[in-house]
């Protein structure tokens, strides 16, 4: 159920994934301007298996934006009890990518502009880069809502896939598998 589902670690095997993404991105991305992670303990778990192997301490940033009442979800009571009735919390994020709303959730794009406003402070204000950790189903509405594209069985994302988002040349640039989307546009729109 839904709520066991979010008190349950991750497994060793996330364990060992983590921690060596971690040390590539040690290598790649040796300074690190924030760690905003969803308040979740597996998220916050996940985050400080990953920055663990840092030569400096990292603080990871509980964000409820990313997680729990935050950017797609206004009322976690009210937003539980559809999934409690579903078994699949994924089927309910691409019913609400197709249109159709939730009580207790919150409008996509009311949800990716407050993620975008804090994505837009962080590119503009660090000096490096930053690391948000979330849930499959937040970046699946994210992801959805700035490159007009559903999100769904074909290309749902696993644990540890990602986006980079990259502020360049008074661009925003959103990389996602092998494709990259200017989102310049969007970015300005929605935040």
């Amino acid at each position: 159920n839904m709520y066991a589902d979010i008190a349950n670690a991750i497994t060793e095997a996330g364990v060992k994934s983590s921690r060596k993404l971690g040390n590539i991105l040690s290598v790649c991305c040796p300074k690190i301007g924030i760690v905003r992670s969803s308040p979740i303990a597996r998220c916050l778990e996940t985050a400080s298996n990953i920055f663990s192997e840092y030569s400096y301490k990292i603080p990871i940033i509980p964000d409820t934006d990313l997680g729990g009442d935050g950017a797609y979800v206004s009322d976690n009571q009210l937003a539980a009890q559809y999934f409690l009735e579903n078994p699949s919390r994924k089927d309910i994020f691409i019913r609400m990518q197709e249109g159709e709303s939730f009580s207790g959730m919150r409008e996509i794009s009311a949800g990716t502009r407050l993620l975008l406003t804090k994505i837009n402070h962080d590119l503009e204000s660090l000096t490096a880069p930053g690391f948000y950790i979330t849930h499959d189903c937040i970046l699946a509405l994210f992801v959805g809502a700035v490159v007009d594209k559903i999100v769904d069985e074909k290309n749902w994302f696993q644990y540890l896939d990602g986006v980079c988002i990259k502020k360049t040349n008074n661009r925003v640039l959103l990389y996602w598998g092998k494709e990259c989307f200017d989102i310049t546009e969007k970015s300005k729109n929605l935040s």
